[in-house]
């Protein structure tokens, strides 16, 4: 049988994610999505009917899991978001390698999984928008935002909204910041 979700889909949306094995050319950066879904007989589907939804790409901290943000990002995704969260090379707990330093490669890294959102299918098909693309970070991640947001060096277009938690301009990236 197909299942069919409910004839009202609205928040809070129950929450489902898959996890997408991402690259960056050689450069791995598996990401976590989450999706707002409809509970059918017990089992999750996307929330076809309400989309498409907007798009938040949350960076993590240096060395802080997804663990971490699971409150956070799930609240998030039960609202309405389709929310992604990108490992970054290095930058989970207990990696050791590239190391801190790599930072300046996570612009292109985050650029790397925009651009595959874009074209997601599967459980993600239909259920982005495009247009409402929203950024947010914490710590180091929070730097990565602002320079996406804010620096010349690695500005991405389509930005409508960004929350940077302590995040900071760092010289890492060789551009000037600006309004």
């Amino acid at each position: 049988t197909t299942l069919r979700a409910p004839a009202v889909e609205r928040p809070p949306f129950a929450v489902a994610s898959v996890t997408l094995p991402l690259m960056d050319g050689s450069r791995p950066v598996p990401t976590i999505v989450r999706y707002p879904a409809v509970r059918v007989h017990g089992t999750l589907i996307p929330a076809r009917k309400a989309a498409p939804f907007p798009l938040i790409v949350f960076s993590g901290g240096w060395k802080v899991g997804p663990s971490a943000y699971s409150d956070l990002l799930g609240a998030w995704t039960a609202a309405g978001y389709v929310v992604a969260f990108p490992e970054y090379p290095g930058t989970l707990p207990g990696e050791k390698t590239p190391g801190e330093g790599d930072i300046a490669n996570h612009p292109g890294d985050l650029l790397a999984v925009l651009t595959a959102l874009h074209h997601a299918s599967g459980p993600l098909d239909g259920l982005i928008d495009q247009a409402r693309l929203g950024l947010a970070g914490h710590s180091d991640g929070g730097d990565v935002t602002d320079a996406v947001v804010a620096n010349s060096c690695c500005h991405i277009a389509g930005v409508t909204a960004a929350v940077i938690l302590s995040g900071a301009e760092l010289d890492s990236w060789r551009g000037a910041y600006g309004p």
